[in-house]
């Protein structure tokens, strides 16, 4: 019985020390941190190694990716928070959330690994503190390597659209427009957004015989203190027009300018 013990011990002990990184950087070591398309449907993945770097960001429609490199000693820094921190220990709740996608990481290093996912489960908050200080560096390469990456591209409304009231939504950079065309509108040109490089999706939707005289008329007694009462109105009456729904391509990787058309009820880019 004495030796069963022991035997157990001595394999409880090797089973601890396999889940805990090394002292020093492995040469070897690949850190993904990463947030899948979930629910959402959007997420992203970034890679680091020693060698090289490498981000995607990812949506239903689209993926955008590119390379870049940290210093060695960046690298090592993020490493050692996650030896200080605890990495091996965290542990997330009990309770599953059917829909939720969290942040989450990986870091292996010759056939060992050590993954920390949040998908359905949350971070334990008696671990909450370590956590933090664990992805917070991660996070400002993440930013960092984002706004240096990130490109202009231009966006010209066609005289085409005149009379059109449009929404467009490009997921990439954040963008929303949602506008009636006219001749002041065309004088905005051309409306300047900045994305990653690669295939940008953009998802616009015409709404159909909008009447600029009925918005007029619905703002005609206007109160800027209660202007979601207003808006609201609004939106009732663009819900009631018809409306068609296009998933347009923008392909940043060979050009840098576009132009939004309208033929009939359909919208194209050029």
């Amino acid at each position: 019985m004495k030796n069963f013990l022991i035997l157990s011990l001595l394999l409880f002990s090797t089973f601890i020390l396999a889940d805990t990184l090394p002292d020093t950087l492995p040469n070897d070591v690949v850190i993904r941190y990463y947030k899948p398309l979930g629910h959402a449907g959007r997420g992203f993945s970034m890679e680091l190694t020693t060698n090289n770097c490498k981000y995607q960001d990812k949506s239903i429609h689209r993926e955008n990716e590119f390379s870049f490199k940290i210093t060695p000693e960046e690298l090592n820094t993020i490493y050692q928070s996650f030896k200080k921190n605890k990495l091996h220990k965290i542990e997330n709740d009990d309770d599953f959330l059917h829909d939720y996608d969290g942040i989450s990481l990986s870091v292996s290093w010759a056939g060992k690994s050590i993954d920390i996912s949040q998908s359905g489960r949350r971070i334990k908050s008696s671990w909450q503190k370590e956590w933090n200080n664990i992805i917070t560096p991660l996070e400002k390469v993440r930013e960092r390597e984002i706004a240096n990456a990130e490109k202009e591209m231009q966006l010209t409304f066609d005289k085409s659209l005149i009379g059109s009231f449009i929404h467009i939504q490009i997921d990439s950079s954040n963008t929303l427009i949602r506008k009636y065309i006219d001749a002041t509108a065309l004088k905005e040109n051309p409306i300047r957004i900045k994305s990653l490089p690669g295939s940008i999706s953009m998802y616009c939707i015409l709404y159909k015989g909008y009447d600029p005289k009925k918005k007029a008329e619905i703002y005609s007694d206007f109160d800027p203190e209660r202007s979601s009462l207003w808006d609201q109105k609004h939106n009732e009456y663009l819900n009631s027009l018809k409306q068609e729904s296009f998933t347009l391509t923008l392909d940043f990787t060979t050009k840098k300018s576009f132009q939004l058309i309208r033929k009939a009820d359909k919208l194209q880019i050029q």
